[in-house]
């Protein structure tokens, strides 16, 4: 059983920021870890226009 698991992250401030930076600089720990892909696939915040700390632009908003 090798699904992806999809994920969305409503906030991005410091703990939604910081789990969407973590989903992409540790997935192949957590592929591990886990048995399955994580994947963020959309994200929600306050303000979309606002600068952030990482790349938003191919998730669902």
């Amino acid at each position: 059983m090798n699904a992806t698991v999809r994920i969305g992250i409503v906030g991005l401030g410091v703990v939604g920021g910081g789990v969407l930076k973590l989903l992409e600089q540790q997935s192949t720990l957590l592929q591990c870890r886990s048995g399955r892909l994580l994947e963020a696939v959309a994200v929600s915040a306050r303000d979309r226009t606002k600068t952030r700390a990482t790349d938003i632009s191919p998730l669902k908003w």
